[in-house]
């Protein structure tokens, strides 16, 4: 839900592709999206969902 800002879909998978570079499990990149799209936006509530499979 925005609060202000609106930003263009494309910027959301660049977000989580600088963080998906990193090894790591898949929840701890969930809370990495997460603040860094509160931090950003500070929207009035967000929600995220990843599905993700091994390669």
């Amino acid at each position: 839900m925005p609060k202000g800002r609106i930003v263009g879909f494309s910027k959301i998978p660049r977000i989580v592709d600088v963080f998906a570079r990193r090894l790591q499990v898949q929840e701890r990149l969930t809370k990495q999206v997460m603040g860094c799209v509160n931090d950003t936006l500070k929207p009035k509530g967000d929600a995220v969902v990843i599905e993700a499979s091994h390669m």
